[in-house]
């Protein structure tokens, strides 16, 4: 036995030296490409240039759901192209975050803004260390941000400048009250997220079943309040005709692209291909059209992932179990779901993560890494791969390969199981 420990150890070192050089290479990579975003036209094509221009019009007092490329045009000038010729698919309140940013030239707008991701990002990380009861949090998180570049979901975030991690701030902290006993300042923080993101309406569902009056009222009035205001900025008719006209106009034109892995372009993935009205991007054939059924399980697929995840959750033994389940759903419940939005499982990660530290169980760690590969290396161009099995003369690719990019929702289908099972023994973070 002795004789063999001195190769173990050589051999951990290696493996470990060999993971840390591919994380580096990836970070690396992804570093140069953020970088390359800055330069003309990608700058002008990135996702916060929509958060600029609607920031820009709520100050000046025009409106601010036209067609993004017009307001483009207007306050940022014509090298924008005609990226977006849709009204922007954030809601009112939204305008009060964006609107600090539209002061500054577009340039300049963008740079602050991706310096706020990068604070956000090692505050996160710091809470998320703090939470799980890591001794010196600071530097943990200061270690682990320049590897956080690694994961291309963060990377996308920043390379469109886009707003789950500034979003995943107050989530966090949400998180960290609630667990805390601060109901009213978590039902608040999550009131925050909701009312700029409504992809997180089901954590305020969970709390209500949890019977959590307080955080649920102040949650609500948080929504409310923040509508209320971005309502007296831009009229509150043009707030509520956001949410009656904007989302069925804008989600048609995004459903079926094939970077979506949310539930409900599942059906239209299977009974309608992959397409897009309004952009060139890659197409894929149906399993056989149905246009009629892939309405019907769009709808009823999220239902019952929701109903099913409630229940659950309302179970649990262990809120942070609980909460990170209903992260899990919230983030693929929505009409689309992209790259991006997988920053928001750093909960749930840390949560698996802290679990398999306490209790030692030998088969998690197997499943965790195969999750964590799948999130945290699922590369950005799969879609390429796709073209590959396009037939010469044809136009699209057969349905199989559209599957490619349902990647991460096997990921956090399997993160949800994890979540399951440590949940039917009663884990808490307090163990």
């Amino acid at each position: 036995m002795n004789l063999t420990w001195p190769h173990a150890k050589s051999s951990n070192f290696f493996i470990g030296a060999g993971g840390a050089l591919i994380v580096s290479a990836f970070a690396f990579s992804n570093l140069r490409l953020i970088l390359h975003t800055f330069d003309v036209p990608d700058i002008y094509h990135k996702d916060f240039l929509n958060n600029y221009v609607i920031g820009r019009a709520a100050l000046l007092g025009i409106q601010p759901y036209q067609n993004i490329s017009d307001l483009g045009y207007r306050f940022v000038g014509p090298g924008i192209g005609t990226v977006f010729p849709h009204p922007s698919p954030y809601p009112p309140p939204s305008m009060l975050l964006f609107a600090p940013f539209s002061l500054l030239p577009y340039p300049w707008a963008a740079i602050a803004w991706h310096l706020t991701q990068f604070v956000c990002l090692i505050l996160v990380l710091r809470l998320v260390a703090k939470y799980c009861g890591v001794k010196k949090p600071i530097l943990t998180a200061l270690l682990l941000c320049p590897l956080m570049f690694a994961w291309n979901a963060v990377a996308e975030d920043f390379i469109w400048g886009n707003s789950m991690l500034v979003l995943l701030l107050p989530l966090t902290l949400s998180w960290g009250s609630l667990r805390g006993q601060r109901s009213i300042s978590g039902g608040i923080f999550l009131g925050v997220v909701v009312a700029l993101k409504i992809l997180a309406w089901p954590l305020i569902l969970f709390l209500l079943f949890k019977r959590k009056w307080r955080s649920v009222v102040a949650a609500l009035a948080t929504v409310l309040t923040l509508n209320l205001f971005a309502g007296f900025i831009i009229g509150l008719d043009t707030a509520l005709k956001y949410y009656v006209e904007v989302p069925p106009t804008v989600t048609p034109l995004y459903r079926e692209r094939m970077d979506s892995f949310s539930l409900y372009s599942v059906a239209w993935r299977f009974f309608d291909g992959t397409q897009s009205p309004l952009f060139d991007t890659q197409k894929a054939e149906p399993l056989f059209y149905a246009p009629s059924l892939a309405l019907i399980l769009s709808f009823a697929l999220p239902a019952i992932a929701i109903v099913v995840t409630i229940l659950l959750a309302h179970r649990s033994k262990s809120f942070d179990i609980a909460f990170a389940l209903m992260i899990c759903t919230s983030v693929i419940l929505g009409p689309l779901a992209w790259l991006a939005y997988l920053t928001w499982l750093v909960i749930p990660l840390s949560v698996v993560l802290k679990r398999i530290t306490l209790a030692g169980d030998r088969r998690a760690p197997f499943a965790t890494g195969i999750a964590a590969l799948l999130l945290f290396f699922f590369p950005t161009p799969l879609i390429r791969i796709s073209r590959l099995f396009i037939v010469s003369g044809q136009s699209s690719a057969p349905f199989l390969s559209s599957f490619l990019t349902f990647i991460p929702l096997v990921a956090i289908s399997l993160l949800g199981f994890l979540l399951i099972k440590m949940n039917l023994s009663g884990f808490s973070f307090t163990e």
